[in-house]
């Protein structure tokens, strides 16, 4: 969905994926599908953490889904929100995680056939382990309405695997993680690898050229954290 990994496939080694989600609502549907590589993160679980999908597709008014995704085992979530766009789950979507992974691995198509969901509420996120900060520019003041993005330090491609709601008003950040591990954090305004826009932050927690590894244990909550961030157009040169 929202990023790319720096392993490329070519057009004829993506699966071609469709089916229709069907729900008791004569509303129109608006929300997505997500599909998280089995091999490279846990199970999806948004009320504990939320998981950075691999690949999303949007889900039509009527309900059917069509495109092309890297072969893999997934875990699939839909979420059901109001706006129908991509990005984190929040507090009063509706979801619902599919109860078997799909391999989509040695198949060129696949069919999902109709979906037949009965999906919950998202209610309230519950905070286990997970780590507690601000986000500041360079002249300290907190910066709002951006992302915190968290990668595992051994991960080959760097991928971000959890994200954070976006900053309130007062810079703070709380993001989700799961179980054991060591993150590298970064700051975003946007929540894809697109262009960024002329004045999108970038940041890293610890000096960008020498990030900084959080350590986390399950059940264990990181505070005071402070991530500095800059305009993008200052990063480049410091390239």
């Amino acid at each position: 969905m929202i990023f790319c990994p720096l392993l490329v496939f070519a057009e004829q080694d993506l699966v071609s994926v469709k089916g229709k989600v069907i729900i008791n609502s004569t509303e129109r549907i608006k929300g997505i599908i997500s599909f998280f590589n089995k091999s490279t993160g846990p199970e999806p679980d948004p009320k504990i953490y939320l998981r950075i999908p691999d690949e999303v597709l949007e889900l039509k008014e009527n309900g059917t889904f069509e495109g092309k995704i890297k072969p893999a085992t997934y875990y699939v979530g839909i979420a059901l929100n109001n706006t129908g766009k991509k990005g984190p789950l929040k507090i009063g979507d509706y979801y619902q995680i599919l109860p078997a992974t799909v391999s989509l691995e040695n198949v060129k198509t696949f069919d999902f056939g109709l979906v037949n969901l009965c999906p919950q509420k998202l209610e309230q996120f519950v905070i286990k382990t997970a780590i507690k900060g601000i986000v500041v520019d360079e002249d300290g003041k907190p910066v709002p309405d951006v992302y915190v993005f968290a990668s595992l330090k051994e991960s080959k491609t760097k991928k971000p695997l959890f994200i954070s709601e976006k900053t309130d008003k007062e810079g703070r950040f709380l993001l989700r993680v799961a179980g054991n591990g060591s993150y590298l954090l970064k700051v975003r305004s946007l929540i894809d690898n697109g262009k960024p826009q002329p004045n999108s932050v970038f940041g890293t927690y610890g000096d960008y050229n020498n990030p900084e590894t959080i350590n986390i244990k399950d059940s264990e909550i990181i505070e005071n954290i402070k991530i500095k961030v800059e305009k993008y157009s200052n990063l480049k040169t410091k390239k």
